[in-house]
């Protein structure tokens, strides 16, 4: 039961990346204020049973999470990030996206939690220590 409720999350939070790439095509930034999250046109709730999805501004970059609602929870946290990059072949300008579960269970937000982030290696996004890529 556990995989079917955290394949909402890495659905939901996949797809923010994605619209979020899309949205920066369209707007030259990226969508980084909770009360637009409509405008990401995915038709989700920033709240379901099990998680609160979100956005958090991270400088000309944006990560987009799933927390876990229920503290007692076995489920894991989830976030992606948008970053804004050059293709090292091509030196053309493109958005990349990462997407990283939590290897424990772990809450993003809150007094038992972290702000989401990721890093940079590369000039590529990646997870942080304690995350692994998907």
């Amino acid at each position: 039961a556990n995989k079917a409720k955290q394949s909402e999350a890495r659905t939901y939070v996949g797809s923010m990346n994605r619209a979020q790439q899309a949205y920066f095509l369209e707007n030259d930034q990226f969508l980084i204020d909770e009360k637009d999250f409509g405008q990401l046109g995915l038709g989700i709730a920033t709240e379901t049973k099990n998680y609160s999805y979100g956005v958090v501004a991270k400088g000309n970059n944006v990560s987009n999470y799933a927390d876990l609602n229920n503290t007692d929870s076995a489920l894991r946290a989830y976030q992606g990030a948008v970053i804004v990059g050059t293709l090292t072949d091509t030196s053309e300008v493109t958005t990349l996206a990462v997407l990283c579960e939590a290897e424990t269970v772990v809450r993003l937000q809150g007094p038992q939690g972290s702000e989401p982030d990721i890093k940079i290696v590369d000039e590529q996004p990646d997870c942080q220590d304690g995350w692994k890529k998907l």
